[in-house]
């Protein structure tokens, strides 16, 4: 689904479903992609106003919910993987700013004051996405690029640059987010001035901001990643998490890469995670790319760590 708000009144069309069926859709799955869609629909010639701003507010109350089921406090989504994390912060960004523009606001002031005087998101979702935001600013290698740890297929929810070839510069984001709430603090050290080239989309007159972004040592300790990072060195350790803390299950996506990390040196990937070769279209592929062999981690006598 692209995403773009000239196409919300699209949905039903897009989904070939009516407005019955699209109310058991959202109340059959879980997830937030359902609430994204409705966010980005508000303006379907197939609903009255009323049905138009009942859906709406669920939503927001969905939308709200998953973020901060989604995000842990530290900032770190709860899914155990680096792609991921950047992908979801991207769901639930983009089709804020979406129905925020709709809604008919210009500049980043105007999205937060919005946002806060309907009470669309609560503080605790609003302090998660710019957590989420520093959190991928200490995932991004000096190269630009995020390591790939444990799953990744690729997805991105809108692709506002180039494709290159490891699909894992997701600068982007992190600098919208940065310009939504004025903190360069949340802009990556290594950003350009094409990485604001979604934030010149949403918001009038947004100017690329400076990076103050400094690296530190930081645990996530849910998800179980530990970086060490200062200029050109930047080093990531998986430990496979806290089960003790974590809010739910993350092991669907998780790799066996306990001990495992990921180094760049004088600013070049040097220790690298393969990643996911694939997920259902060749199971040996699968479990090889899931394996200990494939990480930078310890084997005794050939045997799984798990």
């Amino acid at each position: 689904y692209p995403g773009k708000a000239s196409e919300a009144k699209n949905l039903k069309k897009l989904l070939g479903i009516n407005k019955n069926e699209i109310k058991y859709f959202v109340e059959q799955e879980d997830g937030n992609i359902n609430s994204l869609r409705l966010l980005e629909q508000a303006q379907s010639d197939d609903m009255t106003k009323m049905e138009n701003h009942a859906w709406e507010r669920y939503a927001w109350r969905d939308l709200r919910n998953e973020i901060e089921r989604q995000i842990n406090e530290d900032g770190f989504d709860f899914e155990n993987t680096t792609s991921y994390h950047a992908y979801v912060l991207e769901m639930f960004t983009y089709p804020t700013l979406h129905a925020l523009r709709v809604k008919g606001c210009k500049n980043a002031e105007d999205f937060l004051k919005c946002i806060r005087s309907n009470n669309l998101l609560s503080e605790v979702a609003i302090e998660r996405l710019r957590r989420s935001a520093k959190a991928l600013c200490m995932l991004t290698q000096p190269d630009g690029n995020i390591p790939y740890i444990s799953d990744n297929d690729a997805g991105r929810y809108i692709e506002w640059e180039a494709r290159n070839k490891h699909n894992a510069d997701m600068r982007s984001i992190a600098c919208t987010i940065a310009v939504l709430f004025n903190d360069s603090s949340i802009v990556p050290a290594c950003a350009r001035d094409i990485d604001f080239i979604a934030s010149n989309a949403y918001f009038d007159n947004a100017e690329p901001i400076k990076s103050t972004f400094e690296y530190t040592s930081q645990i996530y300790h849910h998800i179980g990643f530990a970086i060490v990072a200062k200029n050109d060195f930047h080093c990531v350790f998986s430990s496979g998490g806290d089960s003790s803390i974590a809010k739910e299950s993350h092991y669907g996506h998780s790799h066996n890469d306990q001990l495992a990390f990921t180094l760049c040196a004088k600013g070049k990937p040097f220790m690298i995670d393969s990643g996911t070769y694939t997920y259902t279209g060749d199971r040996p592929w699968r479990r090889k790319s899931r394996s200990a062999l494939s990480h930078n981690t310890l084997i005794i006598d050939g045997i799984e760590t798990d």
